[in-house]
């Protein structure tokens, strides 16, 4: 059942930009994940702004948090809560309040790669102390960048951040696109989002209200095209060379 060190990976969602979607990528692309057969867990780290166990259905289950397993009050398993709504996949909750983590994440996940396949961690939003633990921590660090100008400006900076952070691939998730304004130009193109962010395209990832809708019932959407883009993603992250459609196609 353990997948050992050298197996696991770690994927870290950060933005410097508040509302942004980065729990909204964190929480799909940890079903992705565990849809292609990966033992998965989610870390949400945005520590006082916890929001990942709402978003998932598991709220009501959660007594103890990362906080609690840093501090030595609980042991980790006692922490992790399974999701319902999407085998494979488990969830670490948030601390309540903030400056709880610290360094402790770091040895945390040194531990439990040797538990699951996969490991997402939901940063906290800006650039910040939590920004800087969770990069540090990660394999691949996935931007999530939405397609307003302060958006892409705060990616940018975040992304020269990130240079002195860590070795590890950077990666930008284009999130909330929406193909008839970018055909109107009342958004930038995607090429001059990409060379305004300087980092490499890991996915889009359509406009759809259904994502939304679902995270209020506490149940991730596994249909439409936002999810089939979500599916493209994961895919990409492991190595395979999945084509980017054509826009009007998202």
């Amino acid at each position: 059942m353990a997948s050992g060190n050298d197996k696991c990976r770690v994927f870290t969602t950060v933005s410097g930009k508040g509302g942004a979607g980065k729990s909204t990528v964190s929480c799909m692309l940890g079903v992705a994940l565990a849809r292609l057969g990966h033992r998965t867990l989610l870390i949400d780290a945005d520590e006082g702004l916890r929001c990942l166990d709402l978003m998932l259905g598991v709220d009501g289950e959660v007594v103890f948090d990362l906080a609690d397993v840093l501090a030595g009050r609980c042991e980790v398993g006692d922490a992790i809560r399974p999701v319902p709504a999407a085998k494979g996949l488990w969830l670490l909750p948030a601390p309540r309040s903030a400056g709880q983590i610290g360094e402790g994440l770091a040895p945390l996940i040194g531990t439990l790669r040797e538990e699951f396949d996969r490991i997402l961690v939901d940063s906290s939003a800006g650039i910040g102390q939590g920004f800087r633990t969770a990069a540090a921590v990660s394999d691949e660090v996935l931007a999530v960048v939405g397609c307003d100008p302060v958006s892409i400006r705060d990616a940018r900076q975040v992304c020269e951040l990130l240079r002195d952070i860590t070795p590890s691939r950077r990666l930008m998730i284009l999130n909330r696109f929406d193909y008839a304004a970018a055909s109107r130009d009342l958004i930038p193109h995607v090429d001059a989002i990409i060379d305004a962010t300087a980092m490499r395209l890991g996915g889009i990832i359509p406009y759809d209200p259904a994502l939304a809708r679902g995270f209020l019932r506490g149940t991730p959407v596994t249909r439409g095209h936002a999810w089939r883009a979500f599916v493209r993603v994961a895919h990409r992250l492991e190595g395979k060379n999945v084509r980017l459609p054509k826009l009007k196609r998202l």
